[in-house]
């Protein structure tokens, strides 16, 4: 499989510093995936022996010769996870899938992390292999997901009603700003591939990922890449 690094990616698969995916990379191996770091480009050439591709918090947008090889991976079979640091970078890739992420972080007023409302549990979860075994997912600064009316896309974790997209940034909620409950985690198929969004690239990394459910996230991910199933 594929750990990206060629957009600018700051949490490193190879990492093992609280900010890196290093324990999340030994799930990978122990499912019997070989982790390789990509600096290139993403072209049909670099993804032809791939069976993922992990997007993990890109900082910069993917060109559109990088959206085609992408999505031509997920059509022939491969299976992509893309973690969210910036909803801007991700936004064309994500739309591909009918998911549309928000242009505004989430803050919430229920299932605090240290009562900061950008840190939160998201605990309300669908039934779906992606969230099996699971009750909470800890969140750290996350975005805010919908998906396409009619498309292939659907949300298995959303915030509670009370949240609210913090679009003066203040970590307060102003009159004019929309409080609803938002999708954070989305999932979609499209041809043979399988396609997982989370709106926020914190969970995986070594340092939350023994908070909530985070690993049993991470391993359900796996394994629903490796079953195929709906």
């Amino acid at each position: 499989m594929i750990f990206d690094l060629s957009h600018r990616e700051i949490f490193s698969p190879l990492s093992t510093a609280e900010m890196g995916y290093s324990d999340f990379s030994k799930s990978l191996s122990k499912a019997g995936y070989t982790v390789e770091a990509n600096k290139q480009p993403l072209t049909t050439d670099t993804l032809a022996a791939a069976k993922m591709l992990i997007l993990a918090g890109p900082m910069t947008e993917f060109t559109d010769d990088e959206l085609k090889s992408i999505t031509d991976f997920v059509s022939r079979g491969g299976d992509l996870l893309i973690m969210t640091h910036v909803s801007e970078t991700i936004i064309a890739l994500a739309e591909k899938f009918d998911i549309q992420p928000s242009l505004a972080v989430i803050s919430e007023t229920e299932n605090l992390i240290e009562n900061s409302p950008q840190d939160f549990y998201a605990t309300d979860l669908s039934d779906h292999p992606v969230t099996l075994n699971m009750k909470k997912l800890a969140l750290f600064g996350t975005w805010g997901l919908r998906t396409r009316d009619g498309g292939s896309a659907k949300i298995l974790a959303r915030t509670s009603k009370k949240a609210w997209a913090d679009l003066n940034k203040d970590m307060a909620l102003s009159k004019d700003e929309p409080q609803e409950a938002y999708g954070i985690v989305a999932v979609a198929q499209i041809g043979e591939g399988q396609v997982v969004v989370c709106a926020d690239d914190a969970p995986l990394i070594n340092k939350f990922l023994e908070l909530g459910d985070n690993r049993q996230f991470g391993e359900n991910v796996i394994s629903w890449f490796e079953n195929k199933s709906i």
